[in-house]
């Protein structure tokens, strides 16, 4: 494993054990824990921003590559945004369902399903019929755990429109995007050019997870230590995006190192 990657993991889980010690170690009755916690997760989302920001700026501007990693970026900045105002939120004492918040999350999941789809069509004519079967089994296993415990007694619930909306809305576009994620991830050879999608790909299917348990104990209102255990799972799926946005600064280091860019000739002075 390259030097590199190795300090990126290292980091990854050290913020990790962060966000765990954060939500999870810290009791429930100390006063600064919603604060603290709320702090670890927007630096954290920060830093993948800035990750996944590097990772755009290396990759060629002729390059398809790079609208890929634009809209990558934008939902980042987008949950960071949400992230940061849900933290305001909380200084101010409020908690309301839909939130402004959700504004920004929404304009984030929108734009990496965007990022998604362009990798997808970059990919489509490597992807043969094993790759769309695993892709609609596993959309197929997540989509009816998610319609028997979150969809179906959402929708039935006494909540109004705009809530259910809000409520079921993160766990259908995860589903979406995973539909994509899983064939580009299927179709992928693992060579050096797909890592980074791969990081991409686990991180995306964490968030469907985390999604689907918030929407439910959302619904529920159940209040155990698997609430705080979606935000770490939130937190690793960040870190996942973040790994991938490394190995994509990486490949492009490597490329420079092999291929440098031509000098350009010094201009000839004219005689005098």
């Amino acid at each position: 494993m390259h030097k590199k990657m190795k300090l990126a993991f290292i980091a990854a889980l050290v913020l990790l054990a962060i966000a765990f010690c954060a939500y999870i170690v810290l009791p429930d009755d100390y006063v600064y824990k919603e604060k603290i916690s709320n702090h670890v997760y927007d630096t954290i989302s920060l830093i993948i921003v800035i990750t996944v920001f590097i990772a755009y700026k290396v990759t060629a501007p002729e390059s398809r590559d790079r609208k890929r990693w634009l809209f990558l970026l934008i939902g980042m900045i987008g949950w960071f945004l949400g992230d940061v105002t849900w933290t305001i939120m909380i200084y101010m004492g409020i908690d309301p369902l839909p939130s402004p918040a959700d504004i920004f999350y929404i304009i984030g999941y929108v734009a990496v399903l965007v990022a998604v789809i362009i990798k997808y069509l970059n990919i489509k004519n490597r992807a043969d019929r094993r790759d769309y079967t695993n892709s609609i089994f596993v959309t197929a296993c997540i989509l009816a755990v998610i319609s028997y415990f979150v969809l179906h007694p959402i929708a039935a619930s006494d909540y109004d429109l705009l809530n259910k909306v809000i409520l079921i809305f993160y766990p259908v576009i995860d589903t979406i995007i995973l539909l994509f994620a899983v064939i580009v991830i299927s179709a992928s050879d693992f060579d050096t050019k797909s890592m980074p999608w791969l990081g991409i790909g686990i991180g995306i299917t964490l968030w469907v997870i985390a999604d689907t348990m918030t929407a439910y104990f959302e619904w529920s209102e159940v209040e155990s230590v698997f609430n705080s255990m979606t935000d770490v799972i939130f937190v690793a799926g960040l870190l996942a995006i973040g790994i991938g946005a490394v190995y994509r600064k990486i490949i492009a280091d490597e490329h420079l190192v092999t291929n440098p860019p031509a000098r350009q000739p010094k201009p000839e002075v004219a005689a005098a």
